[in-house]
């Protein structure tokens, strides 16, 4: 591999630069390590800056990327070729035993590793295996042609912050007409998105692999893992763990991000285990993103996540496009609707007890109390009684009189 071929993946790793984040610096950054670190003369790495470029918001005009270019040779403090020999030095120690790598700590502190690249901001990173599962007709598949769609774009992704990457969509399942559909009510066009369509299996997948490697680093959506594993038993542990080392060792070698659709099992499970299957996909998973519907037929999802901070039952909604968007942390927006439902309840009955009150308003009842205790901290409601067996606690809405008067006094 070149040089330049090397600066390319290199700075391919980089996430792009954002308005009022330190996007200049990293612009900066990114020159020093072309002019600097892999010794690039400007005809090499304006190319390669204008690829980074792409994934900036808002992109920089080319005179900036020259200027810093320049800068970086002037007044950067790299070793010049220095990356250069810590891939030859990595490339080296691999070689000598390509089963497996040794370092000395020394050493190992000292190399030039990429950090963890968040594609989807605290959701989805670089360089591992990921999964969407839900029951069936949900909207699991919409979801990911939406994110597909975000990542491609660069743009928000419920409420986060997507890298603009490349993305291949294997749409292993359902109608390709529909698939069509879908994508022109999206507004899809130009984006960078390449669509397989058919199987895995037998020069299937070295297809797909080859490709993955031609434009890596990238993410890649597989529709489903169902139709992508060649398994005869999905809670085989050992044959599931084996159909999915091949992928997992791709994402290794491309530094790119697998995401797999699945289905979870019937029944009200929220646990991680209602996944379909052996626990070997779960132990797979950088992230298990969660989606779920409750009895109101609300989308909400969570998230079991081996980087990062997992994510507890977060609303979203679909638009009639079959768009997404974030709607709120779910249990806030449940309480929020239990407290206009003890509202309602109490303008058109009168005072209440606690006990009577919570057989009248239908929800949790945790819930209930902790939205009366709110409302009466609000003062939207009144208490009285002490709480026990002979005076349950009373609630009723003040009055106009009585708010006023004690607004006076």
């Amino acid at each position: 591999m070149t040089p330049v071929e090397r600066a390319r993946k290199y700075v391919r790793l980089i996430p792009g630069g954002l308005e009022g984040d330190g996007g200049y610096k990293n612009l900066f950054t990114t020159a020093c390590i072309l002019a600097r670190d892999f010794n690039l003369a400007v005809k090499d790495a304006l190319p390669i800056l204008k690829e980074y470029n792409e994934r900036c918001l808002p992109p920089w005009e080319e005179r900036d990327l020259l200027e810093n270019y320049n800068k970086a040779l002037k007044y950067g403090k790299r070793d010049i070729g220095s990356k250069n020999s810590s891939v030859k030095a990595i490339n080296k120690s691999r070689t000598e035993n390509s089963a497996l790598s040794m370092w000395t700590m020394s050493d190992f502190i000292k190399l030039n590793l990429p950090k963890p690249i968040w594609i989807v901001e605290g959701l989805f990173c670089l360089g591992g295996v990921s999964m969407i599962a839900s029951k069936p007709k949900v909207g699991k598949s919409s979801l990911m042609l939406w994110m597909s769609l975000c990542i491609s774009r660069g743009q928000d992704f419920l409420g986060r912050k997507c890298l603009k990457y490349k993305v291949i969509y294997l749409a292993l399942e359902g109608n390709l007409g529909q698939l069509q559909c879908d994508l022109r009510n999206l507004s899809a066009s130009e984006e960078d998105i390449l669509i397989f369509h058919g199987s895995l299996k037998e020069k299937g997948f070295e297809a797909f692999s080859e490709s993955v490697k031609q434009n890596s680093p990238c993410v890649v959506i597989v529709d489903t893992l169902g139709k992508a594993l060649d398994v005869k038993d999905l809670n085989d542990y050992t044959e599931v763990y084996n159909a999915l080392e091949p992928f997992v060792k791709l994402t290794r070698e491309t530094n790119s991000l697998i995401i797999f659709t699945h289905h979870q099992n019937k029944g009200d499970s929220d646990s991680d285990n209602s996944i379909l299957g052996s626990t070997a996909l779960l132990a797979s998973l950088d992230t298990y993103f969660a989606l779920k519907k409750d009895r109101n037929n609300k989308r909400y999802f969570s998230t079991t996540q081996r980087y990062g901070d997992s994510v507890e039952d977060c609303l979203i909604q679909m638009s009639e496009d079959k768009s997404f968007s974030s709607a709120g942390d779910r249990t806030h927006v449940y309480q929020s609707e239990i407290e206009v439902r003890i509202m309602s309840t109490l303008k058109n009955t009168g005072p209440q007890s606690e006990p009577d009150l919570l057989t009248m308003v239908t929800g949790k009842t945790k819930t209930m109390k902790t939205a009366l205790r709110v409302l009466e901290k609000q003062g939207k409601v009144s208490r009285t009684g002490t709480g026990k067996k002979n005076s349950p606690f009373i609630y009723e809405v003040p009055s106009k009189d009585i708010s006023k008067g004690t607004s006076n006094g």
